[in-house]
């Protein structure tokens, strides 16, 4: 995402499913809230005002996904699968994201919210079926394959053959007991600077594979951000309804890419000189894009003395609602 108008068609996107969900995402971006009722507090919401609004916007994530998939429906896609639990390994988040070229982030085009209490519910249900489930939907929400870059957790021969039946390629770390390469896939073992152990890969339909796990790891980022900097964690653990966690899931995401787009926004334009201490700290990689768009918040918060008024949820003025803020932050 290195155009001006992916960007901002992203934004919109972004800002089209805020405003119809009519959740409290700029506080929830602003910084992370220990609980549901604080958040709430902050937004000026009711407390079960807030729960109904999430089980809202959680029976529409398979639409919002749909809409994210399409911003890449035309590009050759490379897509980053990892998981992220939530309770110890009772619950997890299976994110796909591919990997943005500008803010070295992963940015999230699906996500499937797995809880193992529905599996013991439904006993034919297994972990495999889960996971296959959910290629083949973003799968069938693409419309045309991808490259699919994924950790060891996921290498299983029938997996790989499960890929291969869907149109998929991949790049998969193999276990250490893994069957060998088939018909179609290559094997090689690679020894990265810094770790102990070698990487043994499997790769179908890629022409560089160790390059393309390697972006893999910018997934981890984007989990160590929606669980320290937007608070997951501390805001999913005392809430048992599974509609409510699933809403509050997506609430995060979008809060998330939020803050990525004004970031990215802001660079892009060309908003920021080259001489501010933010764009150098950036630069030097002292900190992400996603807390450069946090201090340009907090920037113009200082200097204006007046609720922000860089995301506004008029559709129609997207472009120039971030462009007037980053500008009142310089």
């Amino acid at each position: 995402m290195e155009s001006l108008q992916s960007i901002e068609k992203a934004f919109r996107i972004i800002q089209a499913s805020v405003a119809s969900s009519g959740l409290p995402v700029l506080s929830l971006a602003r910084s992370p809230r220990p609980s549901l009722r604080e958040l709430a507090r902050s937004a000026d919401y009711h407390h079960e005002t807030l729960r109904r609004r999430l089980v809202y916007l959680g029976k529409r994530e398979k639409d919002i996904q749909a809409t994210l998939c399409a911003c890449f429906s035309e590009e050759p896609l490379l897509c980053l699968m990892d998981p992220t639990y939530l309770r110890e390994s009772e619950e997890r988040v299976i994110v796909f994201a591919v990997p943005d070229k500008l803010s070295g982030k992963a940015i999230p085009i699906a996500w499937d919210y797995q809880d193992w209490e529905r599996m013991r519910e439904n006993p034919p249900l297994s972990r495999n079926l889960m996971v296959e489930g959910s290629v083949r939907r973003l799968r069938n929400t693409m419309g045309h394959g991808f490259t699919l870059v994924a950790d060891r957790e996921f290498d299983s021969r029938r997996f790989r053959a499960k890929l291969r039946k869907m149109g998929i390629g991949y790049v998969l770390r193999l276990r250490t007991n893994a069957s060998p390469a088939e018909t179609g896939e290559n094997e090689l073992v690679y020894q990265e600077e810094g770790y102990q152990e070698s990487w043994r890969l499997i790769a179908r339909k890629e022409d560089n594979p160790v390059k393309a796990y390697k972006k893999r790891m910018r997934i981890e980022g984007l989990f160590r951000d929606i669980k320290g900097l937007l608070g997951m964690r501390e805001l999913l653990r005392k809430i048992r309804d599974p509609l409510v966690r699933r809403g509050l899931v997506v609430l995060i995401i979008l809060a998330w890419l939020m803050r990525l787009l004004q970031g990215l926004y802001a660079m892009v334009k060309g908003l920021l000189s080259p001489n501010d201490p933010l764009l150098k700290s950036f630069r030097r990689r002292e900190i992400s894009v996603i807390n450069l768009a946090l201090s340009l918040e907090i920037r113009e918060l200082s200097r204006l003395r007046s609720p922000c008024a860089i995301w506004d949820y008029k559709e129609s003025e997207a472009a120039s609602s971030i462009c007037g803020g980053v500008k009142c932050a310089r």
